[in-house]
């Protein structure tokens, strides 16, 4: 099984790793499995789900959006990651890693 990972960038400077599951809730509301505690981040943001091609991030008519390599994503339109990915929810930097252990920057 291929191990499915978000290295997430707080605008703080804090980073964190998170092993994504099946389907993995991203939002600023607590009952999230990802909780993005910022103004600009939407109660419901956005949804991340496993498929055998690869993860799939679907925006979930949040405010601001979500960007994926520095493009606006159409609200509740899935959209295939690709190892090393790139997304924003709103100041939040998030980059998608698939089948590795280690920080993207090494």
């Amino acid at each position: 099984m291929v191990s499915r990972h978000l290295y997430i960038t707080l605008p703080s400077g804090m980073a964190r790793v998170v092993d994504l599951s099946c389907i993995t809730l991203i939002g600023r509301d607590s009952e999230n499995d990802i909780v993005l505690d910022d103004a600009m981040i939407s109660r419901h943001h956005a949804m991340l789900f496993a498929k055998p091609q690869g993860s799939v991030l679907i925006d979930l008519e949040s405010t601001n959006g979500t960007l994926i390599n520095g493009r606006l994503v159409l609200p509740d339109t899935p959209v295939l990651l690709e190892d090393g990915t790139m997304i924003e929810f709103g100041p939040v930097i998030a980059c998608y890693r698939e089948g590795v252990d280690r920080h993207p920057d090494r």
